[in-house]
């Protein structure tokens, strides 16, 4: 904690939600927040500006998104004269809704608890 941090404030903790599918596959708060930026700016490469990330690493997450379903979570069309795209699947919509409902769920059983966590951490 750095010399300027008050301790009479609540210290701010997050709690993180991370899926481990079958076969090693995961899926994690980057991810979805990629895929919400993608939704915002119907572009993968505004998207991964947004969110000071590689082109590249940004392809490579959503090809490994778009692996794990039956049917794509982000159709991308390709570049050129016309600009490329990139647009959420139905699939993509209710994967960040999935998401999303599970972090809230995470945080709201968890309440107490990360209460008492920031009160250890005033001690």
């Amino acid at each position: 904690m750095t010399e300027s941090a008050s301790f009479s404030e609540a210290p701010q903790i997050k709690l993180s939600l991370r899926l481990d599918l079958p076969h090693g596959a995961r899926i994690g708060p980057g991810q979805i927040v990629l895929l919400e930026q993608i939704a915002k700016s119907g572009s993968l490469r505004s998207a991964a500006e947004t969110l000071s990330m590689s082109y590249p690493k940004a392809l490579k997450l959503i090809k490994h998104l778009n692996a794990l379903f039956p049917q794509s979570v982000v159709e991308l069309s390709q570049g050129g004269t016309g600009g490329g795209g990139a647009v959420l699947s139905p699939t993509g919509h209710q994967l960040i809704e999935i998401y999303r409902q599970m972090e809230a769920q995470s945080l709201s059983v968890n309440a107490v608890t990360l209460d008492r966590l920031r009160t250890l951490l005033q001690a």
